[in-house]
């Protein structure tokens, strides 16, 4: 059945829970559809899969159809690739693997009868979404096998169906693109977690209201011989935001420590550069957390979790601020308290006066 859409009216989880629905997070949705041709069929909706029916049998009739979602939507507050407590890396690595040579090999059965290649398809995608199930904690990474543009197509596929064989092996490739994506980003996540030296994590603020980062002696305060400074992607947009600050000594104490930083920037991009005696520096990139972390702090400190659960040992989050030792603590990271010597008081800049060797 083909529809086309005319208008969509959402109601949201606010909406929702003033109007006495049940559950603040599930939405109800309406779409009004203009009917093409009459049949019953499941409308794919990007990232998620809802039943249509149709009530008439006259094309060009303006029906209104109450969509119910083949799940609840839920407000997402796991880490994307984070793993299940006792998981590894390099176990994910295996499976996802595994995964995609099994529904590799269903490409190589040719000449099975159309309902045969359906159900063999239909059964790795029920396997392999329990495997990842039991892998990651965000339940959209199994889900998601299940809601792509051709899977609700194959799912209704019989022997008199036209070019089966093509949807079926189109529907097979996407998936293990996806599948060797996810590969990617697990080996991409060890490498970087595989790098020698203690994991450090400074926050904001102990980069911008505490001696610059590349004159305080990082081994002494976690002792460790050696010490990897990890600065999140999250804190460098929230030091880019303080540049812009309507409080001249704070917004200028921002700009320094940027300029210090730009120094360094783009080789701390592409891996570790010392900035120090026993001390490195790289940023983190980009996925190691969900941007709809419901904090700027939550969305850091996601990220230094799924960079300990990738390398098997901890991140320690270096802060002053209280809130913050609490919170990760709360995501399983260690804690150190930054010491007061270190602190300066907002209106000197005495220390910043200085840039880093470029060359370090």
């Amino acid at each position: 059945m083909y529809y086309s859409l005319s208008s969509i009216a959402v109601l949201t989880p606010e909406l929702q829970g003033s109007a006495g629905l049940a559950g603040p997070h599930d939405l109800a949705v309406t779409i009004h559809v203009t009917l093409v041709h009459s049949r019953d069929v499941r409308y794919v909706w990007p990232c998620r899969t809802w039943m249509i029916t149709s009530q008439g049998e006259s094309d060009g009739q303006v029906h209104s159809l109450e969509l119910a979602p083949a799940w609840p939507l839920r407000v997402r507050q796991t880490d994307p690739m984070q793993l299940r407590e006792g998981f590894t890396a390099d176990q994910a690595i295996r499976a996802l693997d595994q995964l995609v040579m099994d529904v590799e090999n269903l490409r190589a059965m040719g000449g099975v009868p159309v309902d045969v290649a359906r159900d063999r398809y239909l059964g790795w995608v029920a396997q392999a979404e329990r495997q990842l199930r039991d892998l990651f904690v965000n339940p959209d990474m199994a889900m998601a096998l299940r809601h792509t543009p051709r899977y609700a197509l194959v799912r209704q596929l019989e022997t008199w169906s036209p070019r089966p064989a093509e949807l079926i092996d189109s529907e097979i490739q996407a998936q293990a693109a996806r599948l060797r994506g996810m590969t990617e980003q697990m080996r991409s996540l060890k490498a970087l977690a595989d790098r020698p030296g203690a994991i450090v994590m400074p926050d904001t603020h102990v980069w911008l209201h505490y001696t610059r980062f590349d004159q305080v002696d990082w081994r002494e305060i976690v002792n460790a011989e050696t010490v990897r400074l990890v600065l999140p992607m999250r804190i460098l947009e929230e030091l880019d935001e303080k540049s812009y600050a309507r409080r001249a000594d704070l917004r200028r104490r921002a700009e320094k420590l940027l300029g210090a930083l730009d120094l360094v920037l783009d080789r701390a991009a592409r891996g570790p550069v010392a900035v120090g005696p026993g001390v490195t520096l790289e940023v983190l990139p980009d996925g190691l957390a969900d941007s709809g972390q419901p904090s700027q702090d939550a969305e850091i400190l996601a990220a230094g979790r799924s960079l300990q659960q990738a390398a098997g040992r901890p991140v320690t989050v270096v802060t002053g601020d209280r809130s913050m030792r609490v919170r990760a603590k709360g995501y399983g990271l260690a804690v150190c308290a930054m010491p007061e010597r270190f602190k300066k008081p907002l209106t000197s800049d005495t220390d910043e006066d200085e840039a880093p060797d470029a060359g370090a």
